[in-house]
C-alpha cells in the first residue's frame, strides 16, 4: 500500500468574495450534530484561518492563487491516511459540516 496524494483546491470567480457573514451564521445556527464536527468554536476558529489565507495570510503549506478569472486557494501532499497538511485538515473539517459550500467556492 503505497502513499495517495490528497489536494482541496478551493475556487471562486475573480471578482466574487467568500460569503464569510453567513457562514458565521450558519455556524452559530445549525445543530452541531449536522454540523459533524465537536465544537462552533472549532469551526470558528478553522473559518477565522481560512478567511486569513484567502486574504494571503499564508502558512507555507498553503497556495493563494491569483489567476486572470479566478481566484484559488491550494493546499495538499501525500497521505498514508492522515492528513497532509494540517490547513488541510481544518478545510475537510469546513467540508464537512457543509460550510464551503455557504461560503460559495465551487
Amino acid at each position: 500500500m503505497g502513499a495517495d496524494f490528497l489536494c482541496y483546491i478551493l475556487e471562486m470567480d475573480h471578482g466574487e468574495e467568500p460569503d464569510w457573514e453567513t457562514a458565521e451564521k450558519y455556524i452559530e445556527e445549525t445543530p452541531v450534530d449536522e454540523l459533524r464536527t465537536v465544537s462552533r468554536e472549532l469551526l470558528k476558529e478553522y473559518l477565522t484561518n481560512l478567511k486569513d489565507w484567502w486574504n494571503g495570510d499564508t502558512p507555507r503549506s498553503v497556495v493563494n492563487i491569483k489567476l486572470k478569472h479566478t481566484n484559488a486557494l491550494a493546499t495538499g501532499g501525500m497521505s498514508w491516511g492522515d492528513n497532509p497538511t494540517e490547513a488541510f485538515g481544518e478545510i475537510a473539517t469546513l467540508d464537512e459540516a457543509g460550510i464551503l459550500d455557504v461560503l460559495g467556492f465551487r
